[in-house]
């Protein structure tokens, strides 16, 4: 009883820690942002938009056109709910915060029976010290406050960890948690996948078949459906954001094979090079030469230790093959967590054996490691208030023209608050939210022309856009009456450029500019321009 109760005490704990890190940051976030919870990244709000057409019977960001713009498959629909109950704005703290909090519990309790000593009180102790190391190397916070469905992802991964961990075990909750957290992870994010094979292979290495079967089963149903229904409404298999964002996704997509292993290669090459993911990507890369040999040469016998390895393994080259790192953190964070929780298990018995003053040693520098880790996220804990205060001094005052100042359709380039409680149409210039523009951008590529006509196409009179992404492409007779100028938002631009498309509307559009410039925070500059002025062309 006493092993429990201390078990459950470093678990709590842990919990304590992430809702007392999780309080600062809505505390100093509603503080700097005009009394308001924002999320660190706009595409939150993206996910946002599609729950509210979903609520409405659709998908996408305007009503009666389907688009793709969420990376997600079940992540909009989850949102859906708190529509209903008029708390959308919430349901995304609300949601990922439960998932946090079930990470936490689950990777300090692998923790605690893994690597801690618990013979050993200073062993304990440091268990104890290192709760905050844990919950920031795991970016429990920073993923909470994008709004985003990474957090989920990452209880996914923890979720499946701990279960193949327990199988050579015979526990009664292992399949349960193996099966689980291999299902969610594709859902949730589609590079989940990796995990989902990986545990899949494990089950049927262990002869565990009616699991195996259980969970083809249950992915396979949920592609099929999915991808039958994009199919059925005239979108392309995958998400927008997918097709975008991934060079080796669109080659595959598009069938050329070539291209697909080039994209690979730049993709670990650059992660080789340290150009994506810093200190991240030189773990992964690290990873998979320790796993193999440790597998190769009998180190590791044990089940347990050879069902997490290999799982993790899977994951961590699937990563480094196809993987992002880039937008706060939060594209790695799983492999992080499957990487310690591997780590941790390989070496549990050497941490936990020994006389005291070894287990100290062992203990102290088990802190420095997890230390180490959780130094790559301490700026994302540290700095989510004053990113959303960025999201509030743009993209919501963005939305606020766009909204309640000049409410008419719109073409933008960064997608988000703009499209969220707007019922006017908006034209996503980028891509992710129009399937006519992603196909223009990504095929054709914008001329002054192209991107003329689109907009023409559906009539829109305006357009707010970081005027350094089209260089080259803006129509001439396009005139940019003001700008809106703040913090930097990664991985936009301080510089929102308000451009009239129909010139007739050009004394509304500056009268509405005016009004909207005396509301706006003072992280806010508008600047008027003339017509004559020429930035980027």
């Amino acid at each position: 009883m006493k092993i429990i109760s201390k078990r459950a005490s470093l678990q709590v704990g842990g919990l304590v820690v992430l809702l007392i890190l999780l309080a600062y940051t809505i505390f100093s976030t509603v503080r700097l942002s005009g009394g308001h919870m924002f999320y660190t990244l706009d595409d939150a709000y993206i996910h946002l938009a599609v729950a509210e057409e979903i609520s409405r019977g659709g998908y996408g960001i305007n009503s009666g056109q389907y688009a793709s713009p969420s990376s997600s498959m079940i992540y909009p629909y989850l949102l859906s709910y708190g529509i209903g109950f008029g708390i959308s704005d919430l349901t995304p703290i609300i949601i990922l915060s439960v998932f946090g909090l079930f990470s936490v519990w689950m990777f300090v309790g692998f923790y605690w029976e893994h690597a801690v000593n618990r013979k050993c009180p200073a062993s304990v102790i440091f268990a104890f010290v290192s709760l905050p190391f844990i919950v920031t190397m795991i970016n429990a916070t920073g993923l909470i406050a994008t709004g985003m469905e990474h957090m989920i992802h990452v209880f996914a991964t923890i979720a499946a960890i701990v279960g193949v961990s327990e199988i050579g075990r015979r526990r009664s909750s292992s399949l349960s948690l193996a099966l689980l957290g291999a299902a969610i992870a594709p859902l949730v994010r589609f590079e989940g996948l990796a995990l989902s094979f990986g545990v899949l292979l494990i089950l049927l290495y262990r002869r565990h078949f009616i699991s195996s079967l259980l969970l083809v089963s249950v992915i396979g149903l949920f592609f099929l459906t999915y991808f039958s229904w994009t199919q059925s409404v005239g979108l392309p298999m995958l998400p927008s954001p997918i097709l975008v964002k991934s060079s080796a996704i669109s080659a595959a997509a598009g069938g050329h094979i070539e291209s697909i292993f080039f994209a690979v290669f730049q993709n670990i090459k650059e992660a080789i090079l340290g150009y994506r993911g810093g200190r991240s990507s030189y773990l992964l890369l690290f990873f998979p030469v320790v796993a193999m040999f440790t597998l190769g040469a009998g180190i590791v016998d044990s089940a347990p230790k050879v069902n997490v390895l290999m799982v993790t393994l899977i994951v961590v080259l699937a990563h480094l093959s196809l993987g992002d790192y880039d937008g706060w953190s939060r594209y790695e964070v799983y492999v992080i967590a499957a990487i310690a929780m591997a780590t941790i298990l390989v070496f549990s018995d050497f941490l936990i054996s020994g006389d005291c003053r070894s287990s100290c040693l062992k203990s102290f520098a088990l802190l420095g490691a997890v230390f180490l880790i959780a130094a790559n996220y301490f700026s994302d804990t540290k700095s989510s208030p004053d990113a959303s205060q960025k999201i509030y001094s743009q993209q919501y005052q963005m939305h606020r023209f766009a909204t309640k100042f000049f409410p008419e359709p719109v073409a933008v380039n960064d997608l988000g608050w703009v499209s969220y409680n707007n019922d006017n149409y908006v034209l996503d210039l980028w891509g992710l939210g129009s399937e006519e523009a992603r196909i223009i951008r990504t095929h054709q590529g914008y001329s002054a022309k192209t991107l003329n006509q689109l907009v023409e196409n559906h009539s829109i009179p305006f357009a707010m856009i970081f005027e350094e992404w089209f260089v080259g492409a803006i129509p001439e007779k396009w005139c940019r009456v003001a700008t809106l100028s703040s913090p930097e938002v990664s991985p936009g631009d301080a510089d929102v450029a308000f451009f009239v498309v129909d010139v007739s509307r050009e004394s509304e559009v500056r009268a509405a500019i005016s009004l909207f410039a005396e509301g706006v925070p003072e992280t806010t500059i508008i600047r008027h321009s003339s017509c004559e002025e020429r930035k980027f062309r």
